[in-house]
């Protein structure tokens, strides 16, 4: 129920603020509001082609039908700022780089498919090493899916801990720009070859990259941060009533302590 709800977003809250005090962390009410806003006004542009929102309906009333007073929404965005800034503690951008991928694979699990593959790979590289080919022209002829060709097989901005490190070594040698050799991948029993080009290493990422690798990175840890705060909080529920007290009509129980920080 939506009751339940609330006092379930009301606990994660108290601990949450638990948690960042511990750290010398604190939100202000004046940054809750900045974030509700916007995402109120980011929700209100998205949900305009939402058949359930009514011509008309204003988007307060749409997000009450959907379950999200304003007062629950404020509740989860005090968290999420909380959460924010706890993990903007942990942020290292130089754990992270940004890469595009070619994929070269075998059409068929033998020997030979295998080997043409990786010629296939080698061949394309020493083009584009040559000067007489470029990436976006032989990524068209790779076997990236098409929703990354037409990216120019760009994945965006990853944790070094996404690659296997004798890979990582590797691609942390490039420097933005440069591309490596084929590098041959077995995973579940498939093999690859997939050359990688340095687009952007993490240190050295400003303004409006280092932004949004930060953004990427902090909305991550999220789930993962609020998860250990849970765990270390310890929360116990208790009835509202014991069968005997209700029969004598003593008064319910006291409600269970705050949690307490594990020393």
């Amino acid at each position: 129920s939506l009751g339940s709800q609330r006092g379930e977003d009301f606990i994660s809250l108290i601990m949450v603020r638990q948690a960042a005090a511990r750290q010398d962390i604190h939100v202000l009410q004046a940054e809750v509001e900045k974030r509700l806003k916007e995402d109120i006004q980011l929700y209100d542009d998205r949900s305009k082609q939402d058949q359930r929102r009514t011509p008309g309906m204003a988007v307060d009333a749409f997000l009450v039908q959907q379950g999200y007073p304003i007062s629950r929404l404020y509740l989860n965005t005090e968290i999420e700022v909380t959460l924010d800034k706890m993990a903007e503690k942990t942020f290292k951008p130089d754990a992270f780089v940004k890469v595009s991928l070619m994929l070269f694979k075998p059409d068929a699990p033998t020997p030979a498919a295998i080997s043409a593959a990786q010629v296939n790979a080698t061949a394309a590289v020493g083009r584009m090493k040559a000067g007489t080919s470029k990436w976006e022209a032989e990524i068209t002829k790779s076997q990236m899916p098409a929703e990354y060709i037409s990216k120019a097989g760009l994945l965006g901005w990853l944790d070094e801990a996404t690659f296997p490190p004798d890979v990582m070594q590797k691609i942390r040698a490039l420097q933005p720009g440069q591309m490596s050799d084929p590098i041959k991948i077995e995973s579940q029993g498939v093999t690859s070859f997939q050359v990688f080009r340095m687009e952007q290493l993490g240190n050295k990422a400003v303004g409006p990259d280092l932004d949004s690798l930060k953004a990427r990175y902090v909305q991550a840890q999220h789930a993962t941060l609020l998860a250990a705060i849970r765990s270390a909080a310890k929360v116990e529920r208790f009835p509202t009533t014991e069968p005997a007290a209700a029969a004598s009509g003593a008064p319910p129980p006291p409600p269970p302590a705050p949690p307490k920080a594990k020393p």
